[in-house]
């Protein structure tokens, strides 16, 4: 996250200032994508960038046309103009992130099968944006499973190893469009070496157990955001990142389990 410094206070965080207003449109779509995307009952550990997935469906939004231009609208919480200013302004926020210890990285890609074809508007967006579009044999799933996988690694400095397997390639796909965001980032306050420390897991009772934990005392920014059920708020923190510019936000809901 990046935001202009602002002193703290107990109402919530201060409004952010990036190229693309996150107004409430978009915290309805990432909210509704959290909740088709996971099972409520997982208590597994996720990760998604709700906005680059919005960016990806705003590229399709321009070779879209009639019904099916209109339900993307209504699915994506936004107008026409929204999207073109989340396409300009996403990724060469990125790009011009001055150089610091930090390292962060977008990276898209579609890749379009062998047999089907683009309208020129959709193939104009992706030029635009300099989105890469490459076509892809999908009656191969090996072949396709393997070069999806590739570029996963690559863009992700290894990171992640496998997106997909043969199974999961279905030869009938048109488009399969793909993103990968990298952050590398050297903390501002360097926290002192881990140290043991009780963790809590839900359950019938809790489960507690011992994990490395971080440690530091420092003057950082930090709130509360708060409802009309003080149970459901939240208390947040700010840690910043070399150069002040990017910064890590953490949420600690006041009820207990409740993420």
């Amino acid at each position: 996250t990046s935001m202009d410094k602002q002193p703290a206070g107990d109402a919530g965080l201060e409004e952010p200032k990036p190229s693309v207003r996150y107004d409430k449109k978009v915290m309805d779509f990432a909210v509704k994508l959290f909740q088709k995307a996971f099972p409520s009952d997982d208590t597994s550990n996720y990760i998604i960038s709700p906005i680059m997935v919005q960016s990806l469906l705003s590229y399709l939004f321009d070779g879209a046309s009639n019904a099916t231009r209109l339900e993307m609208e209504s699915v994506l919480q936004l107008n026409m103009n929204d999207l073109h200013d989340i396409e300009r302004a996403l990724t060469p926020q990125a790009e011009q992130e001055p150089i610091t210890k930090n390292k962060l990285d977008s990276a898209s890609q579609i890749f379009k099968s062998t047999t089907f074809e683009l309208l020129p508007a959709f193939r104009d967006s992706l030029k635009n944006n300099h989105v890469p579009l490459s076509e892809m044999d999908f009656s191969n799933p090996r072949l396709a499973s393997e070069t999806i996988n590739n570029w996963a690694r690559e863009k992700t400095r290894q990171r992640i190893q496998e997106v997909v397997d043969e199974k999961s390639i279905d030869p009938q796909t048109k488009l399969f469009l793909m993103n990968a965001l990298y952050f590398n980032g050297t903390w501002l306050n360097k926290f002192p070496k881990t140290e043991r420390g009780a963790f809590y897991v839900s359950g019938q009772p809790p489960v507690r157990s011992s994990v490395n934990m971080m440690f530091l005392t420092k003057e950082l920014r930090n709130g509360n955001t708060r409802t009309d059920d003080s149970a459901h708020g939240m208390t947040w923190i700010e840690l910043p990142y070399d150069g002040d510019r990017m910064s890590m936000i953490l949420f600690l809901p006041n009820e207990q389990f409740q993420l």
